[in-house]
């Protein structure tokens, strides 16, 4: 099995990533800067700063690089998360006893100067005597039983040492937040390193609220000489998170104002490619021969991989590349080898119809293989012998088309010796009438092995995949897919009937979102006019949206849906048949459309 969890190994291959960043790092004169690693949820952003962060501590230049990291995902619990990631970057600055011993006792002050303007911020007001307040017994009435603990802690401590952290004279935000970056530059500045390498992950988990906090407090706080910030984040997430901050509810999340955001942010974008069709298939098959060796071993393999090119290759890599780099080394895999080579098969068969479905995405890959491997072992509790190659193939159909799988299940119930519609299909005769198998994946899928699916009663390979057929989603949504979903659920729909338009123009489709939009609108969180559109650019999903109609509930449907149910009627009379057989649907609207 396999984590979600950042590697350590390079099976991505993305070492010329973290090359590029650490020479970027390795200038100290290009100090301060801010550095964008971009991919999608699970593309292995994690994994590239494990390698960067390997090659600052193995660096033996002739100056000191410091790097601490930090998981933006903890700051979801704080109230204040602009001032909570400046104490935790101090936080861990202090806990470095070699590199920066020397100023450890400014950084601590620092942090309680901090920790003030917290306590300031809870009562309301930046620039107040809170210190006077808290050593005469009387903590101001505003602060919360926390906060007051704090503040006198803080200000018995300041009165013994003869410190002084916010003044009476009222500054203002502007002014605290200024002394503050200030004095962690000249603290900085007396170190004895060179760059202090910030990286900050997992921001793209983080509420939109947050992620502006991380982004906005490193600018105003942090950003000074001698400091590099490494953001590993979804670019989709921060320009989304931006557009809600300034333009309120999002139609379109590319828009220019959080482009230009994010370039005043992020002076060096560097971004991960989704993988492509070849390097799934490849990844897929490593994974497979990683859970087969030892690290080492393992480690020994994809280095002679790298060495022979095997990832240029116009063609993937095939069992037999691997197998003799290990025959070579003397290698020899875990598992009897007649389980190895029959689950090898396995993936070698599906790997090719589920890479352009995987949507170039790592985590996804992992996923898929592990639910396999789960199921298979299920298997053998419940049932005396299963193929396993069945198994793959119906996952693989749910993870190419949800919609598809579903309907599959539904005529199996019927199976008498075989399959009739998938009968018609495989043999390429029924595309005419089940419209919704027409498409290139699903047709691929058809064809692969093993063929002849139709003679088999697939009754237990459902059961094994019960619970797909209530799932609304397999795996993560790709960059593409969230885009999509986030205009159609939070636009307007005109524009969003637009927007519609121009992907039906540019050969999009919804495959990956059409249940997710279609459950939204039954819980009466999308405009039947975005529906409509839908039903007008995307004619295969008509009869997905027709099925809705058949069983939508009561009061869901009002007066003012009339126009659009109309328009869909136009296109396809089904519609209408769908809407008057549902008993739960009003009268009157029931009239309105027989009118």
């Amino acid at each position: 099995m396999w984590n979600d969890n950042a590697s350590n190994i390079d099976i991505l291959f993305y070492e010329p990533y973290s090359n590029v960043v650490f020479n970027i790092i390795n200038n100290v004169n290009n100090t301060p800067i801010t550095i964008g690693l971009f991919g999608s949820w699970g593309a292995g952003k994690s994994s590239v700063l494990n390698f960067i962060e390997d090659k600052i501590t193995d660096n033996h230049g002739n100056y000191k690089i410091c790097c601490i990291k930090i998981n933006a995902w903890l700051l979801e619990g704080y109230e204040d998360a602009k001032l909570s990631i400046v104490e935790m970057v101090l936080e861990a600055i202090k806990n470095n006893e070699t590199a920066f011993q020397s100023i450890k006792e400014g950084i601590s002050k620092l942090i309680k100067k901090v920790n003030w303007l917290k306590v300031a911020k809870v009562i309301g007001k930046t620039g107040i005597s809170i210190g006077l307040s808290a050593l005469s017994g009387n903590p101001l009435p505003a602060i919360s039983s926390v906060a007051s603990t704090i503040a006198t802690s803080l200000a018995k401590e300041a009165d013994e040492n003869g410190e002084e952290f916010i003044n009476d004279d009222d500054q203002s935000v502007e002014k605290n937040i200024r002394e503050i970056r200030d004095e962690f530059e000249s603290l900085l500045s007396k170190s004895p390193i060179d760059n202090l390498v910030v990286m900050i992950d997992d921001l793209d988990r983080c509420s939109p609220e947050r992620i502006m906090d991380v982004l906005e407090a490193v600018k105003l706080f942090l950003s000074v000489k001698k400091t590099t910030f490494v953001f590993a984040v979804d670019e989709t997430i921060v320009r989304y998170s931006i557009n809600r901050k300034y333009n309120g509810d999002v139609n379109y999340p590319y828009d220019s104002i959080a482009k230009d955001y994010i370039e005043k942010i992020i002076q060096i974008p560097i971004i991960l490619p989704s993988l492509s069709s070849k390097d799934i298939e490849n990844y897929l098959l490593l994974l497979y021969y990683q859970s087969q060796f030892g690290e080492e071993e393992f480690s020994s393999i994809l280095k002679k991989v790298k060495e022979k090119k095997l990832l240029i290759n116009e063609r993937s890599i095939e069992p037999e590349d691997i197998d003799s780099i290990a025959i070579d080394y003397g290698f020899t895999p875990q598992s009897n080898k007649h389980l190895f080579e029959k689950t090898r098969k396995t993936i070698c068969n599906v790997r090719r119809i589920v890479s352009n479905s995987l949507k170039g995405n790592p985590r996804q890959a992992k996923r898929f293989l592990n639910a396999f491997f789960v199921k298979k072992e299920l298997a053998s509790f419940y049932f005396d012998e299963i193929d396993e190659n069945i198994l793959a193939k119906l996952m693989a159909l749910y993870l190419i088309d949800g919609s598809a799988f579903k309907e599959l299940n539904e005529w199996n119930k019927n199976y008498d010796g075989s399959i009739r519609q998938l009968e018609s299909l495989e043999k390429g005769q029924g595309f005419s009438e089940y419209k919704s198998w027409d498409k290139e994946n699903v047709r691929k899928w058809l064809d692969s092995e093993p063929r002849e699916l139709y003679k088999q009663n697939l009754n237990k390979y459902f059961y094994l995949t019960k619970e797909y057929l209530t799932n609304q989603t397999f795996g993560d949504f790709s960059n593409e897919d969230r885009e999509m979903l986030g205009v159609i659920v939070n636009g307007e729909p005109i524009a969003v009937g637009q927007y519609l338009k121009q992907l039906r123009e540019e050969g999009k489709t919804l495959d990956g979102i059409i249940e997710i939009v279609l459950t939204h609108f039954k819980n009466k969180k999308i405009n039947i006019n975005v529906i409509a559109s839908i039903f007008e650019f995307f004619e295969q999903y008509r009869k997905q949206i027709i099925d809705v109609f058949r069983t939508l509930p009561k009061e869901h449907l009002s007066i003012g849906a009339i126009p659009a149910i109309k328009k869909m009627i136009s296109l396809d009379e089904n519609v209408k048949v769908a809407i008057l057989g549902n008993d739960k649907i009003d009268e009157k609207i029931k009239d309105k459309i027989k009118g």
